[in-house]
């Protein structure tokens, strides 16, 4: 029992390692801020070659990517400190 303890210690401990990572500084979140927009630009170039419905739906595709991409970033910029375990 008692090492069942310590290994349930120890897996909390490097997921809670784990997170402390994934932090990131302020100028990388304004790096990964830039790469997002840049991407979404890019695409919506793309896009603007596309006939009629086919462009709309490229649109709707890069919104989404940058929204998903928005969302990542803002779940690595605030990691969750505590583990389901």
């Amino acid at each position: 029992m008692r090492s069942l303890y310590s290994v349930l210690a120890l897996l909390s401990a490097s997921v809670l390692a784990s997170t402390a990572v994934l932090a990131m500084s302020a100028t990388d979140q304004m790096a990964a801020k830039r790469r997002i927009s840049l991407e979404y630009r890019h695409r919506m170039e793309l896009c603007k070659n596309l006939p009629g419905d086919a462009a709309e739906i490229c649109e709707q595709q890069a919104k989404g990517q940058a929204e998903m991409a928005r969302a990542a970033l803002a779940s690595r910029r605030k990691p969750v400190g505590r583990s389901p375990l």
